[in-house]
């Protein structure tokens, strides 16, 4: 469908890309006004990008329309988001919106909870939790990321229980395809085993990608996959895993705030998670930085230090008296 209605008002707006040459015998044979609008440079249109930036920290464009240019400035991520921003400016000017409201609309935009929500590391890495939970969704996620992405792109994900087993194995091939490193975990198992979902994800990621030890520290490889079917387990590994530069990305859940395991709701918010994840992380590399003193250090250090295998228990617990002494 190449028509977009804007609203009862005699006015339609048309995505030039799509409407091509149609865009005129619609023009000739309608009895409203019509406007095109693109994000393609070189593409005439009403409304165009004629240019732009997108990075992690949202998008930055110039938008020229019939009223005068539009400065964009958005939180949001992604080149998808571009073109719904200049299809809104479109909407915005066909009821006679000031460009200042305009601008201002836009540039105080918030995220939709879940949907490509950024969580920030100070340790030069960023988390984007997403509701992404079919195949096609998944990898539009990952190529949306992708170009933002200094390092590596990773991928926390699995597939619903009590749903399509179809996509479970077209999942794991997007995720495959799309990432360097993923972790393949629960979505909301429901009533069926996890570890059954999870080997069926399986199938489609391992003849793309080699299979890692959720025991390393670091991952030695640039590619690979592991299956941690504790969620919150999955999320952790992965945020430790991740390098300055690096994006991961925390597939399926996106705004909910529980975990469904057989019939019982629990409460689990991948981005709570994720958040305690990075201040976890973040604590460790303060302790392990900051200079004298004692009980500074965590198990986790300690492991990295030695070379040792966390048997039991948490790698972020503090140790009493503890001292990193090289001899």
């Amino acid at each position: 469908n190449q028509r977009k209605v804007v609203s009862d008002r005699d006015f339609e707006l048309l995505d030039a890309n799509l409407a091509g040459l149609a865009a005129d015998k619609i023009r000739a044979a309608c009895d409203r006004s019509i406007w095109t609008y693109s994000v393609e440079p070189g593409v005439a249109a009403d409304i165009a990008v004629s240019e732009h930036r997108i990075g992690l920290e949202g998008i930055h464009a110039t938008v020229q329309s019939p009223k005068g240019q539009i400065s964009l400035e958005s939180p949001l991520l992604g080149a998808f988001n571009l073109s719904n921003l200049a299809l809104a400016c479109g909407i915005a000017h066909a009821l006679d919106t000031p460009i200042e409201a305009i601008e201002e609309g836009l540039r105080t935009l918030k995220n939709i909870p879940g949907r490509m929500e950024r969580i920030v590391s100070p340790d030069g890495f960023q988390v984007v939790v997403d509701y992404s939970h079919t195949p096609d969704a998944l990898e539009k996620a990952l190529d949306t990321l992708r170009p933002l992405c200094e390092g590596r792109l990773l991928a926390v994900f699995g597939c619903g229980g009590d749903r399509d087993t179809t996509k479970r194995k077209p999942m794991g091939e997007a995720a495959a395809k799309g990432a360097d490193l993923c972790i393949v975990t629960s979505d909301n198992p429901r009533t069926e085993d996890p570890e059954q979902i999870v080997q069926q994800i399986v199938e489609g990621v391992k003849p793309h990608q080699p299979a890692l030890s959720l025991l390393t520290d670091k991952p030695q490889k640039e590619r690979g996959y592991a299956v941690a079917l504790d969620r919150r387990k999955a999320i952790e590994k992965a945020i430790q895993w991740a390098e300055p530069g690096d994006i991961l990305l925390i597939a399926g859940k996106g705004h909910e705030d529980y975990q469904i395991v057989g019939t019982t709701k629990y409460p689990f918010d991948d981005r709570i998670i994720a958040r305690q994840a990075v201040q976890a992380r973040t604590n460790t590399s303060r302790r392990a930085t900051s200079s004298g003193g004692e009980g500074l250090f965590s198990v986790g250090d300690a492991l990295r230090w030695s070379g040792g295998t966390l048997l039991q228990g948490s790698s972020d617990f503090a140790l009493t008296g503890a001292r990193n002494d090289s001899r």
